[in-house]
């Protein structure tokens, strides 16, 4: 075991090392929590807000 680097390749050379698999497995589990569970309704919130404003302009 030459580096710490080292421990975290997998024997095969041609797989992707242990770093790039979980790189892409956070953002699969992204993806998914974004998906299930929306903390951010800042669209829905802004194009609301948008709808709104554009209604009492034209009443003014």
């Amino acid at each position: 075991m030459a580096t710490a680097k080292d421990t975290v390749r997998r024997s095969d050379a041609d797989r992707q090392s242990l770093n790039q698999q979980s790189d892409e497995t956070l953002r699969w589990m992204k993806a998914q929590h974004e998906r299930t569970h929306p903390h951010c309704y800042k669209s829905v919130i802004k194009s609301a807000l948008d709808a709104f404003q554009a209604e009492r302009e034209k009443v003014e």
